[in-house]
């Protein structure tokens, strides 16, 4: 196990995490409601990608006690996605796979949260991400077997 890799791979998971309860945030609604695009204050949810990209918290925001929070789990998707990310990298290690594990772990924390709070999966998310997992896959195939000794 390398001690370096599992850091670092703790590190993406901690950001990327981060990055994980605006959109759980936005993608916890009812089916027959559209996805969320203002915070629970009412302010406009903006930023890269439409608003979908971004800390759990509106640029609005004044002081921490007065600020509205926009997405759940503001602490528990980026400790979860360190996590399974530092562990990832201490089970898998240096091995081309483990980049395409690491890139699919926020989305499948997001996926848990938006689970967790509506009890279903927005095909907006599943989708591409099973399509963008299995290219990525495919992609590093050829790599993974020519490290295999035949």
């Amino acid at each position: 196990m390398d001690l370096t890799l599992t850091l670092l791979g703790a590190a993406f998971g901690g950001v990327a995490g981060a990055l994980v309860p605006r959109a759980a945030y936005r993608f916890a609604v009812d089916p027959a409601e559209p996805w969320r695009t203002r915070c629970p204050r009412g302010h406009a949810l903006a930023g890269p990608w439409g608003g979908w990209v971004g800390l759990a918290r509106c640029p609005s925001d004044g002081p921490a006690e007065s600020g509205c929070r926009d997405g759940l789990g503001q602490v528990v998707a980026p400790v979860v996605s360190a996590l399974v990310c530092g562990v990832l990298a201490a089970v898998v290690g240096a091995r081309p796979e483990l980049a395409v594990l690491l890139l699919v772990t926020p989305f499948a924390v997001l996926l848990a949260a938006v689970d967790g709070t509506v009890h279903r999966l927005p095909d907006a998310v599943t989708l591409p991400l099973a399509a963008a997992t299995i290219a990525l896959l495919g992609g590093v195939s050829p790599i993974i077997g020519s490290l295999v000794p035949s």
